[in-house]
């Protein structure tokens, strides 16, 4: 199976409060995934959102850096250490 071919779609259900129930699915082209991915920036902008508590900002930037040239690494020692937090 391809990367291309896999589908991840959400069922979505919501109880109203007169009781009914509303049932949908996400989309199969949800941003983010492989037929709607992510600019480089805003792939940029949600590593740092989610690094933000746990590492300084350069540190993370170092790191992202790592990530994007991971075929350089003589070892990936390296990428596991930038990423320890202290």
């Amino acid at each position: 199976m391809r990367w291309e071919e896999i589908k991840i779609v959400s069922l979505i259900e919501v109880q109203l409060k007169d009781g009914r129930i509303l049932r949908g699915r996400s989309s199969e082209h949800y941003r983010g995934g492989p037929q709607n991915p992510l600019t480089r920036e805003e792939l940029a902008e949600k590593f740092h959102d989610c690094v933000r508590r746990i590492l300084k900002p350069e540190q993370a930037k170092k790191l992202m850096e790592v990530v994007e040239s991971l075929e350089n690494l003589d070892s990936i020692r390296t990428l596991v250490d930038m990423a320890a937090v202290p």
